[in-house]
This record gives C-alpha cells, structure tokens and sequence, in this order.
C-alpha cells in the first residue's frame, strides 16, 4: 500500500497537477489501490468496533452556545420588512446596536457577537445563504392567485369527467447558435465545435398537444424572430397568434378543452368588452361610453361636452362590462372550450416540459448553427414527442393539481378549526371564563 500511495504522489508531481482534492474518499481510493466502499467501511470501523459498555452508541450532545432570547435578536425580517438586503455584515451591525434600533424591545444585550457565530446562528434559526423564493412562489400565496388556481382544477376535473379532450398550447423560443452546456472535453481548441459567438437569431415557436395524439401533427408555428434578446413574448401579437390559431389549430382539436396560458396576446379583449383604461384621451372614453348600454342614464344630451376626463374614466370603472375574449369568441363556432390557468403556474401546463425535452435534444444535434437546420431540426423534435411521452408530462401535471387540491383542504380545514376556535373563546369570554364576565343585575326579591 506504501508503495502504491508513492507511486501515485510521484505521477502528481511529474504532472504538475494535484487531483480529486476535493473528493477524500476518491483521493484515498486511489492512493491506497482499494475501492472507495472499501475506504468507508473501515474509516468507520473504528467507531463500530468499539460501542460503549452500555451497547447504545453514544452521539455527541452539543450545547447551544447561544440563548434563545439572543437568537431572536437575529433580524433578518426585519431587515426585509424595511426593504433592506439582510447579508451577515449588516445583520451583525444591527446585533451590536439591537437597544437601538427602532421596534426593538427589551434590555441591551451584552453578548458579544462574530461573523462565524452568526453564520452558525443563521443556520440553526433554518436560514440558509442561497436563491431567494422566485416570483413564481411569492404569487403563488395570493388570494386571488389561490382562487384562480382552485377554479382552474375544479373546471378541468369537470372536462376531465365529461371525457372531454384536453389540449395545451404554449409559445418558446430557440437561438441559433445554442449548444449543450457541458461536454467531454479535455480543454483544447481540438475538443470542442466552431460555435460562433454571441447567441444568434433567434427562432419563435408554437405548438398545441394532447394526451391522445401527443403534439398535433402539421399544427406548429415556427417563424424566424426579429430581435435577438429580449423576452420572446415580444415576438407575439394577437393578430399573429389568432391567425395561427384559426388556420392551424382549431380545425384539429374539434369539441376539445384547450388550456392557453394568461400571456397579453392571448386574453385580447373585443372591441365591445374592451375596459376603459387611464391611458385613454377623452376622445377615447367618450368613445367608450358610447358603446351599446355603456352610457349611464343620468347623463343629459350634452354630456360629452360637460364631463370631464376624470369624471368618465370614474363612470366607466363603475360601469365595467363582462369581459369577452377573442380567443373564445374564435373556439366557441369549433365547438372549443377555452381555459385560463392560473398566474405563476407553469406545472401545470405539460407542454413546458415538452420544451424542456426539445431544447435538449436541439442543444445536442445543432451542430451546424444556422437558423434553417434549426428549423428543420424543431420538427424533427417535435415528431418524436409521441401520445405515450405526453401522456408522462400529463400525468405529472396532474399531480401537480392534486398536490394543490390536497394543500387547499388542509387549508380549508385549518382556517374553519381557528373559526371554530374563535367562537368557543367568545362564547367563554362571555361566561366569565378567562378572567371576562359580564356583569348581570341580580334578581329582584
């Protein structure tokens, strides 16, 4: 073993380069001649070969070194409520002059705080340095989001039950000069593609699917975009998507339920329907207010000349019409139900995962890097997303929406125990229990 470690220290230093550093066990493996399992069994046979008298092992009791009324002193949402990155320099500023700070109560601390300390402060208290919750989880906690998204599943369990077919659509996007992230290489100019640089043109795609025939065939909308940066939603419009929409898709998802998501594009409103917004000239709103039944009829005959801007706008949000959207007054002689799923909830959407599947095997087979085999390849990805690979993304959305489902019950059965709760303490509070009574006039003799 002696001579096997030397050997392997001697090929590091003719090398130059020291490796598995940062993997022990590996590092052991191959300097000792073992297998790595070999390695672990008897790094840890010494504690297993030795057990107390006791035959319990014994496990290392640590102390907290620090109080829990000191832990509280660990502002970190404080910090947030004050808008205010917390990092551990500030939170340690805040710790030294806790008597100080505004909203802080009790008597100063005389606990003497370092950066280490609150590193391991901050991980006991279950915080951890990394990505903050994206904007997705935060709109997720609405009330309106919750609403939408508990509307949105009742709906498609009620399709679902009508053994009505489910379609999804959605919109992505593909740059030219795309390429895996990772390969094997060895670091020099022969192990690696000519890939030009920047990302290149980019290609705007579109594509609607179902459980029962996967991708719909000779459905997608593939086009060369105009901008090369940018959110690709910009690369839309109603008038585009509708044409797509018309020409493409409705033919091919007769009586259907297809899902489309809440882009601008997709929930255009009609001229009828159309809100008043604040952006609108008077000319506009007056406009506006004299679509059918949208004129108030305390209005006198000279009313367009005597309102004012803001008295209309202020007439034409209490007189707010239901909304209709072009995109269901299209599927409606299609015999198509549209549905909006809810904001911030792309799981629930199985095409999202069709394109996570197209763009890695485009990363892998774009190896000329021109927007016209990118093209070619799309289509090619897109025939290989079979019924039976739709079906496996399907299934996990609806996972998803019962995942949710069961979220919401628990919900529902929490707030109605805290009702609850709140009326035994009210009825208990009016029987004098809890220190409360209400005071009675004594009977009469």
């Amino acid at each position: 073993m002696v001579r096997h470690m030397r050997g392997t220290f001697e090929a590091e230093r003719d090398s130059g380069r020291t490796e598995l550093l940062m993997l022990p066990v590996e590092r052991t493996a191959r300097a000792a001649g073992f297998p790595a399992r070999t390695v672990v069994r008897i790094a840890e046979e010494g504690y297993a070969a030795t057990p107390p008298r006791s035959g319990k092992r014994e496990r290392r009791v640590t102390k907290r070194r620090i109080s829990a009324a000191e832990l509280a002193r660990v502002a970190v949402y404080k910090q947030y409520e004050e808008k205010s990155v917390p990092t551990l320099d500030s939170t340690l500023e805040l710790l030294k002059v806790a008597s100080l700070v505004a909203g802080w109560s009790g008597n100063p601390s005389t606990y003497m705080w370092s950066r280490a300390t609150l590193q391991r402060a901050m991980t006991d208290l279950g915080f951890k340095f990394t990505v903050e919750p994206h904007h997705y989880d935060v709109a997720r906690e609405k009330k309106t989001i919750i609403a939408q998204r508990e509307n949105f599943i009742k709906k498609m369990r009620e399709y679902l039950a009508a053994a009505r077919t489910i379609y999804y659509t959605d919109e992505t996007w593909a740059n030219k000069n795309m390429t895996p992230s990772r390969t094997w290489t060895e670091r020099s100019l022969r192990a690696r593609l000519n890939v030009p640089s920047g990302k290149g043109a980019r290609i705007i795609v579109a594509h609607v699917g179902s459980r029962d025939s996967g991708l719909v065939q000779d459905a997608s909308l593939v086009f060369l975009g105009k901008k090369k940066t940018g959110d690709y939603h910009g690369e839309m419009n109603s008038v585009l998507w509708l044409k797509w929409f018309g020409d493409k898709v409705l033919d091919n998802i007769l009586g259907g339920v297809l899902v489309v998501d809440r882009a601008p594009y997709h929930m255009k409103l009609t001229a009828e329907s159309r809100q008043a917004s604040s952006k609108m000239r008077k000319a506009e709103v007056v406009a506006w207010h004299e679509q059918p039944e949208a004129v108030p009829e305390d209005y006198s005959a000279t009313w367009r000349k005597k309102k004012t801007v803001p008295e209309l706008r202020e007439k034409a949000v209490k007189h707010r019409s239901t909304p209709r959207y072009l995109v269901r007054d299209l599927a409606a002689g299609f015999d198509v139900s549209v549905i909006f799923p809810p904001v911030a909830h792309p799981e629930v959407n199985p095409i999202k995962m069709v394109w996570a599947t197209v763009k890695v095997a485009l990363r892998n087979t774009n190896v000329t890097f021109t927007t016209s085999r990118l093209q070619e390849l799309v289509g090619i990805e897109f025939a290989r997303i079979s019924a039976e690979a739709w079906g496996r993304y399907e299934d996990h959305a609806i996972g998803m929406e019962n995942h949710y489902m069961e979220g919401a019950a628990i919900r529902a059965e929490v707030e109605g125990r805290c009702d609850a709760q709140e009326i035994e303490m009210d009825d208990a509070e009016g029987e004098g229990v809890n220190g409360f009574y209400e005071e009675k006039e004594e009977d009469e003799e």
